[in-house]
C-alpha cells in the first residue's frame, strides 16, 4: 500500500534475492 505522495495505489511487490552478481526475483506476489 503507497504510505504518501506521488503513489496513489498499490503496486505489486516482489520478493528479491541477491547470489553473487546474480539478482534473483521471485515471481509470486508478496501479500
Amino acid at each position: 500500500k503507497p504510505t504518501g505522495p506521488p503513489a496513489t495505489k498499490p503496486v505489486p511487490v516482489y520478493r528479491v534475492q541477491l547470489d553473487g552478481d546474480d539478482v534473483l526475483v521471485s515471481l509470486s506476489k508478496e501479500s
